[in-house]
């Protein structure tokens, strides 16, 4: 699963996954900078969560950052309007070494579901 997890974020993963990583779950998630969303995922494997994004305009790049589970000290649940008025996005912030706040792009079934599920791992 972790090759096919590269194949998708693509190579600028590999440098944040080890040998032995046992892979829990990938799914795209909308991170907030600055007041401006951007688009990303979230993959886990069984200690810490990498979380990517699309850096650059014209020379893009991968982006990442690992955040171990084991660091994450403060966590909230909640939900937020999103573009549209009739969809509200499930978010999750927690504090590590900095700040994060995540939304999923769906608000329903799975990706919910997987929401959810990434906001226990991160609470331990």
């Amino acid at each position: 699963m972790l090759q096919n997890t590269v194949n998708v974020i693509g190579p600028g993963l590999i440098p944040h996954l080890r040998a032995g990583d046992k892979p829990g779950m990938m799914m795209p998630i909308v991170l907030t900078f600055d007041r401006k969303r951007q688009a990303g995922a979230v993959i886990t494997v069984q200690d810490r969560a990498i979380i990517a994004w699309e850096q650059g305009r014209f020379r893009v790049k991968l982006a990442a950052e690992v955040i171990p589970f084991a660091a994450v000290t403060e966590i909230k649940r909640g939900t937020r309007q999103s573009e549209d008025p009739t969809k509200p996005l499930d978010t999750i912030e927690f504090t590590a070494a900095k700040a994060w706040d995540l939304s999923a792009p769906q608000t329903t079934g799975a990706r919910r579901a997987a929401l959810h599920h990434l906001g226990d791992l991160l609470e331990g």
